[in-house]
């Protein structure tokens, strides 16, 4: 006697989830890029960076969960006042940190003293005064123009 698959208890898992935890299993999971073992530039569960990359779709889950991790940063760095800010002042701040990363946009002590205190022309002080405003290029230049916008 044959069993089916619902006799075997494969009818509460799907194809997609069966398939889901076999490629799980055989490839691993890996948090930063590797080499496969065909020398491709690879991450997570096998996928191929190399020929594959990402699609756009991809990339704007990536950048959505990158902007919400700034945010709640910065909601640390300013003790919860960040969300009191003006938006332009939260907008660059928030591409300052993205762009800088934690420790990057942390090691800008008096930009964060001021923009704490609301004083935005000592925020801008510091944003050209910074090694950061001679590397972005015109990033820098539009985010100082946005906090000119604020006064």
């Amino acid at each position: 006697m044959t069993l089916t698959d619902k006799e075997m208890g494969f009818i509460a898992k799907s194809f997609s989830d069966r398939i889901t935890e076999q490629l799980k299993l055989h490839e691993g999971y890996r948090r930063f890029i590797y080499k496969c073992t065909s020398n491709k530039n690879t991450i997570a569960y096998g996928r191929n960076l190399t020929d594959k990359g990402i699609s756009r779709k991809e990339a704007e889950y990536l950048l959505q969960n990158d902007i919400l991790e700034c945010l709640k940063d910065l909601e640390k760095i300013f003790l919860n006042t960040f969300g009191l800010m003006p938006i332009n002042a939260q907008l660059v701040l928030t591409d300052m940190r993205f762009n800088l990363g934690s420790q990057g946009f942390r090691s800008f002590k008096k930009l964060i003293k001021f923009a704490d205190r609301g004083d935005w022309r000592s925020v801008i002080k510091e944003m050209i005064d910074s090694r950061w405003y001679r590397q972005v290029g015109d990033r820098s230049k539009t985010l100082v123009d946005m906090i000119e916008d604020i006064e």
